[in-house]
């Protein structure tokens, strides 16, 4: 199956294959509507610019879809899923963003005219990006992410020009304060969790419908919920996070973090929305998955850790030997 990194060489390739003799006869035809068409960039970044446009956005004469959507309309090579990612394409953003934090495969961009925030998901290589960073460019939605489309002209200033800026530094701060924690193979979700600050563990009684006082109750009946209803809360997670605690458990209940690099890990100090939280994020939010630094021969290592309480129950949900 062709993944997310793929779609534009197979855009490119569909678009080859099926218009290659139109070439010309498009570029003269469609030049001037294309918007960024007096940029001054060299030739073959002004060319991916413009061919972009025109497989993305422009629905050819006597068509009703842009070609990147012909060709998720009559591929047998992607999910429903990439289809509708694909479709999503057509909806271009243009603006002039300041890069607010970049974690990982993940960059929170902002949008200088109209104030609005985006989360852009890199593809292999990444972009390069630094906080501060101005942005010209086009990006567009892409299932729950946005993602980047042709040439963006970049810009490097010293100075902060956002508050937001500081206030992502922040979060990652405080954030990575908990990834720091130190685990061992047998440690326990009280103890964990008793390092949590009292707003994540607020967040979580929200969702589990749990309203005792004390943190320490909280966290005795938020071990409760996952215990007596793990079936249930595992059977809404999304397909994603259920693979990450697989390939945990397959592990004996913990990987080295590294090993979820294809999945994505964002996570604000301050919660975000549950609709909008990425994958190893949603499992972090919801007690299945702690991350810290464990021992592991000479060396400490960032690992991906089930809590030991149920590990037993996903063994038997993922018919997984004893």
């Amino acid at each position: 199956m062709i993944d997310d990194d793929d779609i534009p060489q197979a855009i490119f390739k569909y678009a080859y294959e099926n218009y290659a003799d139109k070439g010309s006869d498009f570029f003269e035809k469609f030049m001037d509507e294309f918007p960024e068409k007096d940029w001054d960039l060299d030739e073959k970044p002004w060319m991916k610019n413009y061919l972009c446009w025109l497989f993305y956005e422009k629905v050819l004469p006597g068509k009703t879809m842009t070609v990147a959507e012909e060709f998720a309309a009559q591929s047998k090579e992607l999910s429903e899923e990439m289809k509708k990612k694909i479709f999503q394409m057509r909806n271009t953003i243009r603006s002039d963003f300041v890069v607010l934090s970049v974690r990982k495969d993940i960059i929170k961009i902002k949008d200088m005219h109209t104030k609005r925030e985006y989360t852009l998901k890199q593809g292999e290589g990444g972009l390069g990006l630094q906080p501060n960073m101005l942005l010209t460019g086009r990006i567009h939605p892409f299932g729950k992410y946005y993602r980047t489309t042709g040439i963006f002209t970049v810009k490097t200033t010293p100075l902060i020009l956002d508050p937001t800026v500081l206030m992502h530094a922040y979060e990652h701060d405080q954030v990575d304060r908990f990834t720091d924690i130190k685990l061992h193979k047998s440690s326990k979700f009280k103890t964990v969790m008793k390092k949590y600050p009292a707003h994540w563990i607020d967040w979580m009684c929200d969702y589990y419908e749990i309203e005792e006082r004390l943190k320490k109750d909280k966290i005795s009946e938020i071990e409760k919920k996952l215990i007596l209803d793990l079936p249930s809360i595992i059977q809404q997670l999304s397909t994603t996070a259920k693979d990450v605690l697989y390939l945990c458990m397959k592990n004996d209940g913990m990987v080295k973090y590294r090993k979820l690099n294809k999945y994505d890990d964002e996570l604000g100090y301050f919660w975000e929305e549950q609709s909008e939280m990425s994958t190893i994020g949603e499992l972090r939010q919801k007690a299945l998955l702690f991350i810290g630094k464990m021992r592991i021969g000479q060396r400490n290592f960032t690992v991906a850790f089930i809590p030991v309480e149920i590990r037993n129950i996903l063994r038997d949900l993922f018919d997984l030997p004893s």
